[in-house]
């Protein structure tokens, strides 16, 4: 049986998504029987000290943010010379220059490819250059990998276009979901706060204060659901303070102007009492405007939470017809949606249907995911040629779907 060193790249991986995602996968990687032995280059962080297996090998490091953090993998060329692995896995957007050899790089950053979005807008100068300079380091370094995989048809074809990318390199590693919404209902601090709100419409904008997650519009939403006359409909947020620069801003201007009439703040949830919210709300509100992929989606439809989100293709990917679809900058635009969704059942109704038949689709384990993408690792490796990702379904319905709207509009 074929047995090769794996050696996976993770120390960038310490907030959000990335970690969810990193987390998920070596944890799958530690409970699977196999014949290779997986070196793992991890972030000094407590959930990754719980991955020990007779089969994995852990390395800790800190790591600087910013352009230190992607100079820090210049110290991971001693390691692997020390350990010399038959293939490595960059798991946080940049590959290695000069790997010494073969190499796979998983892209789930969404700065790269959407140069167009407006999130840019709301960047301060310095995290704009930043971003920038990132950009085109991570875009020249995927040019020298073997394979570039990435969690969506939506984010493989704009590596294609824009930076050309070869399909023949290219992918599908999805995203898996959050497991305990399957099966927690329980009551928690965070929940009874919701529970607690005389508001008949409840809608939830579960995300840090990111910058391209967009919660300052939610503001102006509220400003338009007082015009309206709304005050029944509450918009939650779970933002703190010290999240990203302008969110104390956020919390404080959310209690004027009789927002708090229509605003309830829970602050950051803990990861433990995510599943609770979910059951406690009537909608999932997510007015980003850049995402690789996130499980905000497939929790809310798992959950049989109707979704109003961005009319945007990283969105569509995901939810397809399971989902109200605004435009994330238009205050009214969002507002009025929330009193379509508040006022008709049918169509609540409608979405959490969609939303249950999208999530069976799309439903997938870490462990599926980490057994088929050891498969593809092996295929580098071997210096096998990767899978026409053209023909996978996720890729044809995507382009099925895309020609529909096009069609419609």
């Amino acid at each position: 049986m074929l047995s090769m060193k794996i050696a996976l790249y993770s120390r960038e991986l310490r907030f959000s998504g990335g970690r969810s995602v990193a987390l998920g996968f070596l944890k799958a990687l530690r409970d699977i029987d196999t014949p290779h032995e997986f070196i793992v280059y991890a972030p000094e962080d407590p959930l990754y000290h719980d991955l020990h297996a007779p089969h994995m090998r852990l390395y800790f490091k800190d790591i600087q943010g910013g352009i230190r953090q992607m100079l820090a993998q210049n110290s991971l060329r001693m390691e692997l010379e020390r350990d010399k692995p038959d293939i490595l896995f960059m798991m946080g957007n940049l590959a290695f220059n000069k790997a010494p050899c073969p190499q796979a790089v998983l892209v789930h950053n969404s700065w790269i490819l959407y140069p167009e979005s407006p999130a840019w807008k709301s960047l301060s100068v310095r995290d704009r250059i930043y971003y920038r300079i990132r950009r085109g380091l991570q875009a020249r370094s995927f040019l020298k990998c073997d394979a570039v995989l990435a969690q969506t048809p939506v984010v493989l074809i704009r590596l294609h276009d824009m930076l050309n990318i070869p399909y023949g390199k290219m992918y599908l590693m999805p995203n898996s979901v959050t497991p305990s919404l399957e099966y927690c209902h329980e009551s928690t601090a965070s929940s009874e706060r919701i529970s607690a709100s005389s508001h008949t419409f409840r809608a939830l904008c579960l995300s840090r204060f990111f910058p391209h997650k967009n919660i300052p519009i939610l503001l102006h939403v509220a400003d338009e659901l007082l015009k309206f006359h709304r005050n029944d409909i509450l918009l939650i947020t779970t933002v703190n303070a010290d999240q990203y620069a302008g969110a104390e801003a956020f919390i404080r201007d959310s209690k004027l102007k009789h927002r708090d009439d229509v605003m309830l703040n829970l602050g950051e949830v803990p990861v433990s009492e995510v599943p609770s919210c979910y059951h406690a709300v009537d909608c999932m509100l997510l007015p980003t405007l850049l995402e690789s992929f996130t499980g905000n989606y497939p929790d809310a439809m798992q959950a049989g939470v109707p979704i109003i989100t961005s009319n945007l293709d990283f969105a569509h990917v995901v939810c397809k017809d399971a989902a109200m679809y605004v435009d994330p900058i238009d205050a009214q635009a969002i507002a009025k949606a929330l009193i379509q969704l508040a006022d008709s059942k049918s169509l609540r109704e409608r979405l959490v249907s969609t939303g249950y038949q999208r999530y069976s689709m799309l439903s997938i384990g870490w462990d599926k995911i980490a057994k088929d993408t050891i498969a593809l690792l092996e295929r580098i490796a071997m210096h096998d040629s990767l899978p026409d990702i053209t023909k996978h379904p996720w890729m044809m319905e995507w382009n099925g779907y895309e020609a529909s709207e096009d069609a419609k509009s």
